[in-house]
């Protein structure tokens, strides 16, 4: 293909990108080791611009929860907006009250 056919192909071509207002309401949350490893978790970021930091998920014992912290590995969909679609989670300890 010649130069002046590329610049025809190109010009034909539209792109939109849209990154002022978030769409994204929730994000995947994708836990990397411990007792959750390998498992997802789809949460809300109601009033959040980020993912959480820390999760807290409840265990089977009664009183006791998984902690776990953001791993900082984000993943962004193409056209989901400005938040994050997925974040990656390190396992830190079982909490008990």
């Amino acid at each position: 293909m010649t130069d002046r056919g590329d610049r025809r192909m190109m010009r034909g071509m539209a792109t939109t990108h849209t990154t002022s207002a978030p769409t994204t309401s929730a994000y995947t949350a994708k836990f990397l080791d411990g007792p959750l490893e390998g498992k997802t978790l789809r949460r809300s970021y109601g009033e959040a611009t980020a993912p959480a930091g820390r999760l807290e998920i409840p265990a089977a014992r009664e009183g006791t929860r998984y902690l776990y912290l953001l791993a900082g590995a984000l993943e962004h969909d193409e056209g989901a907006g400005a938040l994050p679609t997925a974040a990656a989670y390190r396992y830190l300890r079982v909490s008990a009250d």
